[in-house]
Order: structure tokens, then C-alpha cells, then sequence
């Protein structure tokens, strides 16, 4: 099947938050056979092609594959004729969305991932576990003077994790919030990690909207981490839905045009 066409089958939202996750180890035969690198734009390409490793040339190419067929799936826009933008931060959108779908691309070693919501801003941050202790002890001093002596107070054995939980639900709040790393992640708090409910204090927030934290270990590899926001005062909870691209992909489009004449460079 070629890129250009939709999947057959449209996809529906609802009031979920829906997570599509694709392992990294799926992704080079998956480029070829789509011919992603003829799906892509030329500021991907261009961007693709300045990258050094084939790790990075891999996660790129797959999560922009894992988002088009994604967005095309519940838009019935084809892959390749969707369009983006950057954000004030660099945060990609897309240019024509009048069903007011949010989207955010998070991808750490193994895995790759892509969370899709309506009318409500989102954030994913990936993660590979176990955390290594040099790794941990280096992001321990950029977290809040609170959060640092949470993790302190922890049995030694659990303090590198809990950095980690740290670090991820940050990452997603911060790029939920469309900012990135232009803020600093000791800016705002957050508190709850490791129990039942997780909750942002941010001084810069305004009181504008609630946050939805979720924090999830999948099987022994990674952790993850899912920031949704919610007008202020709201309290029901959004579920969220873990979804298997490549399964996806193997009933939506089975049967890709030959990869024979594909272009060198899309191997990564």
C-alpha cells in the first residue's frame, strides 16, 4: 500500500487519551516498506540526513512514520499531506486541525511513542529502566530543593527510580505546556510520586488549568510518563489507551508497495 493512502479504517478518539507505542526493533523494515523517507518533509529529510548515528536516524524516521499514519488514521488526511508547524518553542502542530487534536512524540532506546488527544494539551516522556546511578546522581541536582530531599529520604535502593519517575513526569508536563527545556525543571514541583495521585505546584501556571499525571512502567524496559490538562476544577479523569502500531499498521496497510526502488538513504 502506498503512503499516500489513508488507512482504511479511521480511528475514533472519544474522551480518551490514546498512546501508540512502536518498538524501535520494528522500525527499519518498516521504513523501507513505506517508503517513509518519501512520506517525510523536506525539513525532516534535511534534518534526518544531518543526523551521525543509526540509532538516531532510526528513532527519527520511526517516530515520524508512528505520528503521519497515527494523525492520518483519525484525520482521513493522507500521511504524506499532512502539514505541521513549529510552536513559539519549537513544538510541532499541525497546520489544519479543526478537530482540535493535541499530539505529542516522545522515543528512548527500544521504543517510540506518540500520545493523540482533542481538545486538551498533552505531554509523553519515555524513558529506558533500570536508571543508571551516574545518570540518576547528575539529574538529582537539577530537581527542586523538595523533590531532592523526597529522594534522599528513600531507602538507597529506591532513589534512583525515583529520581527517574521525577524526571520523566517533568519532561511531560514541560512539553504538555509546549516550552520544553526552556524552562527549569526546578521551576515548579511536583509531588505525589510514588503514591496514588500526582500533582504539579508551578508558580507560573496562573491557576489556569488541573494536570493529569500518570506515571507507568512497561514490562522492565521503560518508564513512562503522561501529562494532560484539564480546565481548572475538572476532576474526571481521562483514560488512557495503549495502542500497538505495528499491529495497526499490519491490518490498516498489509500489503506496501515493493521497497525496490527506495532511495539509499532510507536505511537508517
Amino acid at each position: 500500500m502506498s503512503p499516500d493512502l489513508p488507512p482504511p479504517d479511521s480511528v475514533e478518539l472519544g474522551d480518551c487519551a490514546d498512546l501508540w507505542l512502536m518498538n524501535e526493533s520494528e522500525v527499519d523494515d518498516a521504513v523501507r516498506r513505506y517508503h517513509v523517507i518519501d512520506m517525510i518533509s523536506e525539513e525532516e529529510r534535511l534534518r534526518y540526513q544531518r543526523l551521525r548515528s543509526a540509532r538516531a536516524r532510526r528513532q527519527h524516521l520511526g517516530a515520524r512514520m508512528l505520528t503521519r499514519y497515527v494523525l492520518a488514521a483519525y484525520t482521513g488526511v493522507t500521511p504524506k499531506e499532512l502539514r505541521f508547524q513549529a510552536g513559539p518553542f519549537g513544538r510541532p502542530e499541525l497546520v489544519s486541525n479543526p478537530l482540535g487534536l493535541d499530539f505529542n512524540i516522545s522515543h528512548t532506546d527500544g521504543l517510540i511513542g506518540c500520545i493523540l488527544t482533542r481538545d486538551q494539551r498533552c505531554g509523553l516522556d519515555l524513558e529506558q529502566t533500570p536508571a543508571q546511578h551516574e545518570t540518576a546522581a547528575a539529574i538529582l541536582q537539577f530537581l527542586a530543593t523538595e523533590e531532592q530531599n523526597h529522594v534522599r529520604s528513600l531507602p538507597e535502593s529506591e532513589q534512583d527510580l525515583a529520581v527517574l519517575d521525577y524526571w520523566v513526569i517533568k519532561e511531560a508536563y514541560l512539553k504538555a505546556l509546549g516550552v520544553g527545556f526552556t524552562r527549569a525543571v526546578n521551576s515548579f514541583v511536583v509531588r505525589g510520586v510514588g503514591g496514588p495521585t500526582i500533582m504539579i505546584d508551578d508558580p507560573a501556571s496562573g491557576g489556569q488549568r488541573g494536570w493529569q499525571l500518570e506515571l507507568r512502567q512497561l514490562r522492565s524496559e521503560h518508564r513512562l510518563a503522561v501529562a494532560l490538562a484539564h480546565p481548572l476544577g475538572t476532576s474526571q479523569r481521562t483514560p488512557i489507551r495503549i495502542l500497538d502500531f505495528a499491529a495497526f499498521l499490519r491490518v490498516a496497510a498489509p500489503e506496501p508497495q515493493s521497497s525496490a526502488n527506495q532511495h539509499p538513504e532510507e536505511t537508517p
